[in-house]
């Protein structure tokens, strides 16, 4: 059956590769660089290339720091996200693009300088675009609704090990985070648990926690009435602990 394509944008300074997927979402391949510095002009160009291909989602990269955290340019490309939804009315996904361009320079590197600027973005989006297809399609026909879901509502999916008490998380990015397991408990029916890194610095992070069809760890982001219902009785719970010792 017929579907749409997802179309691919690494997005720089003056220069933006476009890659393009085929209908069944399996293949990758690169199909111009809009050389445009104003954005609002490359999404004019983005806007006729939708119609063009028949898109139903675009992917950009996203351009974490070498540890996977968020920099300056990461967040600018937010921002990008933001009016690029607003200007196509498309979904709009960020992937993870560390090692992108590195790995097109290397697969050009015979070509001389001034070809290597024409193509090295194309290719870019091009590997960018793999990277997705080939994280999508290692789940089975069934769950790609579930893949679709984690990336609308921020569910995080993961593997939960209590053997040693930590909490493997697959973000929307495709990163893969380890944390421990401070604290599990229960409030009102629901399953809450707070995560933190090795790093003692680190803030907590809470989230409500569910299983999935498939026997896996759905980790909820809280609302802000949820989370200071849930956040005080957390608290509660050391108060009653305090309690107990004085006595």
């Amino acid at each position: 059956m017929y579907k749409k394509r997802i179309l691919c944008l690494d997005i720089g300074l003056s220069r933006t590769g476009v890659a393009v997927s085929d209908p069944l979402g399996i293949t990758a391949q690169g199909v111009e660089v809009i050389e445009k510095k104003d954005f609002y002009d490359v999404i004019r160009r983005v806007n006729e290339l939708l119609e063009i291909y028949d898109v139903e989602k675009i992917l950009i990269g996203l351009p974490l720091l070498t540890d996977g955290t968020y920099g300056e340019k990461a967040m600018e490309m937010q921002e990008k996200k933001r009016l690029l939804e607003m200007k196509t009315k498309k979904e709009v996904v960020m992937w993870d693009e560390r090692f992108s361009t590195k790995e097109a320079e290397l697969a050009i590197g015979e070509l001389d300088h001034k070809k290597q600027k024409k193509v090295v973005d194309k290719l870019a989006a091009q590997v960018i675009l793999r990277s997705y297809l080939d994280y999508i399609n290692m789940f089975p026909a069934g769950m790609n609704n579930d893949v679709n879901k984690i990336e609308e509502t921020s569910i995080k999916k993961g593997i939960k090990n209590m053997e040693n008490e930590t909490i493997i998380v697959m973000t929307d990015d495709g990163q893969e985070l380890e944390y421990i397991i401070d604290e599990e408990f229960e409030f009102e029916g629901n399953t809450y648990v707070v995560l933190c890194t090795n790093d003692d610095d680190e803030e907590a992070i809470l989230f409500r926690l569910e299983t999935g069809e498939n026997e896996e760890v759905l980790l909820y982001d809280l609302e802000d009435d949820e989370f200071d219902a849930v956040n005080e009785y957390y608290v509660s719970l050391f108060d009653e602990e305090g309690i107990e010792d004085e006595e």
